[in-house]
């Protein structure tokens, strides 16, 4: 069975898929205008389990988002 669970849940250094983006338009916006949406692919870099700024990678680019923002971006391991 496939665990749905926010980013923030995920071990850094696993590459998931990113299932849904939770929240209003605003988190939803700053997401997409990075890349990220349902269906990519999306590597945590880096991140202290329970605060502070998770690093993402996808594609390319990698960049840093706040904790509470990356706890509405839903993935799930592919494999």
């Amino acid at each position: 069975m496939v665990q749905r669970v926010p980013i923030t849940d995920v071990s850094v250094g696993a590459t998931v898929q990113v299932v849904e983006i939770l929240g209003g338009w605003g988190v939803r916006a700053r997401v997409h205008s990075i890349g990220i949406r349902p269906g990519v692919m999306v590597t945590k870099v880096g991140g202290i389990a329970g605060y502070g700024p998770v690093v993402l990678q996808v594609g390319g680019t990698q960049a840093a988002l706040g904790y509470g923002v990356c706890s509405k971006i839903v993935v799930e391991q592919v494999g």
